[in-house]
């Protein structure tokens, strides 16, 4: 890879590799979400088939750990870019619409189909639904069903304090501390101590929560609007690490450079953590107790590592330009928003079949993605749904143009 030049990293331009990598992360939902069925033991899931494994159970575990540190790292690495580009005003348009917006348009959507999936599994089940329905949410702050939306409330949150520091650290005259502050972060963030600093903080997080469940990781706030401590260092962190990054573009090369040694230490860990959950029992879904210290700085190293490692890999083999990545990097967004109700419908079938997780979990994701992908390439893409989620096409813009000269 030593022939890579500045142009192919994207240090002057948009960032290809990154591109990908977000909409790897995004589809790597539908593999985690469908695997959730599949689990042995205690579930998140309403929806559970008969046949499980320790496969999907491990890939769960393992997917889980790094993926939304990746996406998060990747927001504020392109929420840095383009406030630097359009300006605080336009930004906060921008964030307004592709990622607000979206979450009022289609979180009641989700929701009513995810009620629907849960509700069809017990008829199926029963026979017929109970006369009494057991007790929802309240949908008060503290008791919010957010679905697999939660990540744009917890964006939202995110944008709001990037913003207000920006503007104090403008305000201030602090711009030249805080970009030394950037250098140091992005220069020293891809060695192997710099994993040990950034979990250090999730670890003493995800040891304090007096629920912590080590298989399912980082506690996610999708049942209330509140959020919880550990995302918001798990995430903030991430965030923060991505703006000092995107400000310091040429330390993308250190952590290209560092793939094999992250990857070797993510490996490592990664295993180590599970072997030490007792992936066999299963007894990482319960509280650890005298074993939760270790547990947590073990799977916090891990995902750190694998977080990099994962960003590694995609700068080392997707930073050149394709527009089949720029395509799929546009539908990620989409297919993510309207998968989990398509996975739980097709667990609900799966059940009835009893196919064996072996047959059923692949068959679940595949069609996921084809009727999620098929449904934005015929109704999304071009109508007003894809401009919300993506913004105007080049393309597009460029016809208009044109129309305009003639």
């Amino acid at each position: 890879m030593n022939g890579l030049t500045a142009t192919d990293l994207g240090i002057h331009e948009r960032i290809h590799a990154l591109d990908a990598a977000r909409a790897i992360a995004l589809f790597l939902g539908i593999v985690l979400h469908a695997a959730i069925a599949y689990i042995p033991g205690p579930s998140a899931s309403p929806i559970m088939d008969e046949s499980r494994s320790a496969v999907p159970a491990l890939v769960f575990y393992v997917i889980h750990a790094f993926r939304m540190l990746v996406f998060f790292v990747l927001a504020g690495f392109f929420a840095s870019m383009l406030i630097e580009r359009v300006g605080t005003r336009k930004f906060l348009i921008d964030r307004w619409k592709r990622v607000a917006a979206p979450l009022l348009v289609f979180w009641s959507i989700v929701l009513t189909a995810i009620v629907a999936a849960i509700v069809w599994m017990v008829k199926l089940k029963f026979g017929e639904l109970p006369k009494e329905s057991p007790p929802g949410p309240t949908f008060r702050p503290d008791d919010f069903p957010l679905t697999h939306l939660w990540f744009l409330w917890v964006l939202i949150q995110f944008y709001v304090v990037f913003v207000t520091v920006r503007v104090l650290v403008i305000k201030l005259s602090l711009s030249e501390q805080a970009s030394c502050v950037a250098a140091f972060v992005a220069t020293h963030v891809s060695r192997w101590y710099a994993q040990l600093a950034v979990a250090m903080p999730l670890a003493i997080t995800l040891y304090l929560h007096p629920q912590w469940m080590h298989w399912f990781g980082v506690p996610t706030p999708d049942k209330t609007l509140y959020g919880n401590f550990a995302s918001w260092i798990a995430y903030g962190i991430a965030f923060a690490v991505g703006c000092a990054l995107e400000r310091h573009r040429e330390s993308l090369r250190k952590i290209r450079d560092n793939t094999w040694s992250l990857l070797a230490i993510g490996v490592v860990t990664v295993f180590a953590s599970v072997s030490y959950s007792d992936l066999a029992a299963f007894a990482g879904v319960t509280d650890p107790g005298s074993k939760k210290l270790l547990s947590a700085i073990l799977y916090s190293i891990a995902a750190w590592t694998l977080c990099f490692a994962f960003l590694s890999l995609a700068i080392r083999f997707l930073g050149r330009p394709s527009p089949q990545v720029r395509y799929l990097s546009a539908a990620s967004y989409w297919t993510y928003i309207v998968h989990l109700p398509i996975v739980m419908f097709l667990d609900v079938a799966g059940s009835q079949w009893n196919g064996g997780w072996a047959i059923e979990w692949p068959l679940v994701i595949g069609t996921t993605l084809a009727i999620s992908l098929g449904s934005y390439h015929l109704f999304v893409r071009n109508t007003w749904v894809g401009i919300m989620l993506n913004g105007r096409r080049w393309r597009d813009l460029k016809s208009r143009e044109l129309l305009k000269i003639a």
